[in-house]
């Protein structure tokens, strides 16, 4: 008897960008090595300095961040502008953020929200309702909010 093998429909790296481009406004980052299941109605949002893309079935979830090299351009209805490689994600009070936690050989996520806007690449964070105790967090050029441990 041979075995049979299927190959499994996956997201086509160029098209996500595309679309995640489009909804933010602005050019993200997409690996192209990135392998993520087909997804028939993925849903994209904005959050913080970068665009989360969601599929429900098969579930999954990843953050793309805005792109901040020389060669990025930021694209909004009439107005196209180079964007600078030193430039500081817009992020404002209120903005929904993801806060990575890295330490030596770990690396967590959390949600959170802006509690001010980026500050000499710093920002200042809560939890993702708004509530608890403030965190200071950096705002590396990637985009990525950061709180080293």
């Amino acid at each position: 008897m041979m075995g049979l093998v299927l190959a499994a429909a996956l997201m086509d790296p160029a098209a996500l960008a595309a679309e995640a481009a489009r909804v933010a406004g602005r050019p993200v980052a997409v690996d192209e090595r990135l392998q993520l299941a087909a997804c028939e109605t993925p849903l994209f949002d904005v959050v913080g300095a970068r665009v989360e893309v969601r599929c429900a079935a098969p579930a999954w979830r990843v953050f793309l961040p805005f792109r901040t090299d020389e060669a990025a351009v930021a694209v909004k209805p009439g107005v196209v502008r180079a964007r600078s490689a030193a430039a500081a994600p817009a992020i404002r009070r209120g903005d929904r953020v993801v806060v990575l936690v890295e330490g030596e050989g770990f690396t967590v996520s959390m949600d959170a929200v802006a509690d001010g806007a980026v500050q000499d690449g710093r920002l200042w964070v809560k939890g993702a309702n708004g509530e608890g105790r403030r965190m200071r967090a950096r705002v590396r050029e990637d985009g990525a909010v950061v709180i080293e441990g």
